[in-house]
């Protein structure tokens, strides 16, 4: 009897915590979401300078072009730094802004000693630029034609030094379905929004792939020499600005811009288990409660039911049908809740089914980034989240 009722109470309130989680994506906040604004006259995102390090990147780079150059901005630069690239991207590059006034390609050169190569790219990028205002991407960005003004007349608006955005990431196969959606999920999840927004905030967090700043605010907290050592320098920068009193936000803003290569499940893998662990603040206490998480409210609800089906093909359980149906309605809500949340990020759902396996792929690839203390990420080490240096 006791163990009926444990596992009743346990049913209902997986059943309740699903339900609550599917209401809530069907009805988002628009508190932390950046919308969509009617822009009028000559209102848009006036002269900006765009940051964007490459490092052996040559087959994003027309992609990349033409998202730009759909892009409707007075006074845009493309200031685009090679990180040092060993295929030929410097070749395309150079082919590329000599016929694009708007383009100019630098040569990070070696990063000094002490220098992760991100933030070294990124610090050359903001040397070289003209404008007052930059936006650092990454490569793989897909901006949309509306995104950049909106982001920038909201930036104004609402009197922001540094303002980043959460995009769509793209799912190019169903190998990368098994492992970006619930990763995706996961770090988000772990992020208190209203917490980063918040006018006295408690955390910062940025997103590496979206970041606007005010070139005298950046200027003013050392830009990035002050997280050169860094694995996430746009995370890193978010903090300083966040310990100097500057004003900054995170929106969600998935119709902005859209990311992700199409490196297949191997090459996602290595770029979560770089940073997961990272993006969670490097907090042990976050990790624990995900995985505990994943494993009562998303795993033990399918072995629940898996266990019931077989047990009774057995023989070996005779139970009312409304056991087995009760579970299998818990785990229809699990997959309702996963369909709902990829489509709400842009994505067609259509891997939502494989969610049971994928958060298994993802927990594990969690906890394998909070043990590796040392991680190599293009051809650099680093030690626990910063880049490691001679001796150290």
């Amino acid at each position: 009897m006791l163990s009926a009722a444990f596992a009743a109470g346990y049913l209902l309130l997986v059943s309740l915590l699903w339900g609550a989680l599917i209401v809530q994506l069907r009805r988002p906040s628009s508190r932390n979401r950046l919308e969509r604004l009617v822009l009028e006259g000559d209102q848009g995102a006036g002269p900006i300078s765009l940051c964007v390090p490459v490092r052996n990147e040559v087959d994003l780079l027309e992609d990349f072009m033409t998202s730009v150059e759909r892009l409707v901005v007075p006074g845009l630069e493309v200031v685009v730094v090679d990180d040092n690239s060993t295929d030929t991207t410097r070749e395309k590059l150079a082919e590329m802004a000599s016929t694009r006034s708007w383009l100019r390609v630098v040569d990070a050169g070696l990063p000094p000693e002490g220098w992760s190569g991100k933030a070294w790219a990124m610090h050359r990028g903001a040397a070289e630029a003209q404008e007052d205002l930059l936006l650092f991407l990454d490569v793989d960005v897909e901006l949309s034609r509306e995104g950049l003004s909106t982001a920038v007349c909201e930036m104004k608006r609402l009197g922001l030094q540094l303002l980043s955005l959460r995009g769509e990431t793209r799912v190019n196969n169903w190998r990368q379905g098994l492992l970006v959606p619930g990763a995706e999920w996961l770090a988000r999840g772990a992020v208190d929004l209203n917490a980063v927004n918040a006018s006295v905030s408690p955390e910062a967090h940025a997103s590496e792939t979206f970041v606007l700043v005010e070139r005298v605010a950046f200027e003013a907290v050392g830009g990035f020499a002050a997280v050169r050592q860094q694995l996430l320098p746009a995370t890193g920068l978010t903090r300083v600005f966040n310990q100097r009193a500057k004003r900054f936000a995170l929106f969600d803003a998935p119709w902005v811009y859209s990311t992700g290569r199409d490196d297949g499940f191997r090459g996602r893998w290595a770029r979560y288990r770089r940073r997961l662990y990272q993006e969670l603040g490097r907090r042990p206490q976050v990790v624990l409660g995900l995985l505990l998480f994943t494993g009562i409210t998303v795993l033990l609800p399918f072995g629940v039911l898996a266990g019931l089906i077989v047990g009774s093909m057995a023989g070996l359980l005779q139970l009312p049908p409304m056991w087995l149906s009760w579970s299998a309605g818990v785990c229809a809500l699990v997959l309702g809740f996963r369909w709902i949340q990829e489509r709400n990020s842009g994505r067609t759902g259509t891997y939502a089914w494989l969610h049971p396996i994928a958060m298994i792929l993802v927990a594990f690839n969690l906890l394998v980034s909070f043990l590796s203390v040392e991680t190599t990420w293009k051809d650099r080490k680093f030690w626990d989240g910063r880049v490691r240096t001679e001796g150290t």
